[in-house]
């Protein structure tokens, strides 16, 4: 029996390490696919003149690793935002002053507007068929998060951009949190620069998403839950549903937990106590889940259980898939949802069953998007121009991003090789690989990349302190000694 158990750990550390490998690779390999189809279908936004743009990407990946070199060899003190956080304070603010005309537009603009309806006390979307959050009411929890945010400091973006700025360098200080506790302080330093340098995060600062804040909050459930305290479990609940009030993904989080749960229970069945954890963590998400949605219904914003809404119960996973004949047409059915939904679910099966082959065909295209394509959250920030991502210096900064993405790719993967070597697999890789496979059955946007990139940087440091102990190291030593002869 204990051979079967362990036999069976085995099979799942291997499947996770083989995947999260293989997400890396595919990552890789879709970013040069994008890049071709970009250069051969769409030359306006990104042509082979564009790869100049690498050369500052290399600098920039150079420099990052030659800051950390610098923090180990002088062995900066312990907690480094005082010391390299002004790199991401910097950055960050020169962005938003860049973007001091920026405005939420697409989705952030109806959750913007709804929360100004909310503090004036005008608010009725939530109520009305066919309007945005009536039939997308799982942004309604954000909505109410913003409203919040005006009713102390007033209808200014700019304040949210501040917000924004101070939720980035914490999300900063997580990476180097983490990487602290998970590897080492030299990796630590090497996770934190990167973290500090990488362009995807600062050039989201001046638009406030449920993405910076939702990844806040996932990140501090993952943390409590691996604390293996009951309490701290049960706080990890609590942190999920807050999650899932402002971006619906705590259902990741507690299949994640549950898996790693599974996992520990396999490794070594006298832990009962995990057993408890996951009740305690169980318990208190939903009982907080139940809080929030009676909070909404109590506040007439809506007229149902928003985390069990069955509104469009379909509409993110046809829409995804293939091109649906029915998405968008609720109107047809005079609002009538639940005829909406068998349209959707007969057209969905339909597919499934007669068209397996243009499905597969879609979701792989849509994967490779989803992995190698640039990350355009920087586009949702600007209402007042639909082109800006076409025109210098933002083109430039998107090409930039891009090239430094695939680059940090490339040494993650060589850190988690690494890196498994001696090291178990934990919570963190099990959602990393569950939230990038649950794309392939959902909308997938390269934007959604968000809350992996906190995984990726900490390989990216991991990789470094690897290449500078076995490479840069190794030089640097011969060239001292050529210096010194000389």
């Amino acid at each position: 029996m204990n051979r079967l158990l362990l036999s069976s750990n085995e099979v799942i550390s291997r499947a996770i390490s083989f995947s999260l490998i293989g997400i890396l690779v595919v990552s890789i390999i879709s970013f040069f696919i994008c890049n071709i189809v970009m250069m051969l279908s769409y030359p306006e936004i990104f042509s082979y003149v564009e790869w100049i743009w690498l050369i500052p990407a290399i600098i920039l990946v150079w420099i990052n690793m030659r800051v950390g070199k610098n923090l180990i060899v002088n062995n900066v003190c312990h907690i480094s935002p005082n010391v390299v956080g002004f790199l991401f304070c910097n950055m960050s603010f020169i962005t938003v002053l860049l973007t001091y005309d920026t405005k939420p537009s697409s989705d952030w603009q109806f959750v913007w507007n709804a929360a100004n309806e909310m503090v004036n006390g005008t608010f009725t979307d939530g109520l009305e068929r066919g309007a945005y959050m009536h039939e997308i009411p799982y942004q309604l929890g954000f909505a109410f998060v913003e409203s919040l945010v005006i009713r102390l400091f007033g209808s200014s973006y700019w304040i949210f951009k501040l917000f924004n700025l101070l939720l980035m360098n914490f999300i900063t200080w997580s990476t180097y949190h983490f990487s602290l506790r998970k590897a080492s302080l030299d990796v630590a330093r090497f996770a934190y620069v990167s973290s500090c340098m990488f362009l995807c995060y600062i050039m989201t600062v001046g638009q406030f998403t449920n993405h910076q804040l939702g990844f806040v909050l996932l990140y501090l459930s993952l943390w409590l839950f691996e604390k293996n305290m009951f309490l701290t479990c049960c706080c990890a609940g609590i942190s999920a549903a807050c999650l899932n009030f402002v971006r619906p993904m705590g259902i990741m989080i507690v299949a994640s937990v549950l898996f790693y749960t599974i996992y520990i229970l396999l490794n070594d069945l006298n832990k009962r106590k995990a057993i408890w954890n996951f009740i305690g963590f169980y318990l208190c998400y939903y009982l907080f889940l139940l809080l929030f949605d009676l909070l909404l219904l109590g506040m007439n914003y809506t007229d149902d259980y928003v985390s069990r809404s069955t509104r469009n119960m379909y509409h993110k996973i046809s829409y995804t898939t293939y091109d649906s004949k029915i998405d968008g047409r609720i109107a047809d059915y005079n609002y009538d949802y639940d005829a909406y939904n068998k349209a959707y679910k007969e057209e969905l099966v339909d597919m499934v069953i007669n068209h397996p082959k243009e499905i597969a065909v879609n979701v792989t295209n849509k994967m490779i998007r989803y992995l190698g394509m640039l990350d355009y959250l920087f586009e949702m920030t600007y209402d007042h121009d639909e082109t800006v991502w076409k025109k210098y210096p933002i083109k430039a900064f998107y090409s930039i991003q891009w090239f430094q993405y695939v680059i940090f790719l490339t040494i993650a993967l060589y850190g988690f090789i690494e890196y498994r070597k001696s090291n178990r697999i934990d919570l963190y890789q099990i959602f990393f690989v569950g939230n990038t496979f649950v794309y392939f059955f959902v909308e997938a946007f390269s934007s959604y990349r968000f809350v992996n990139y906190f995984y990726i940087l900490f390989l990216v440091g991991f990789g470094m302190n690897e290449l500078y102990k076995k490479r840069f190291r190794g030089l640097g030593d011969v060239f001292e000694i050529i210096h010194l002869k000389l």
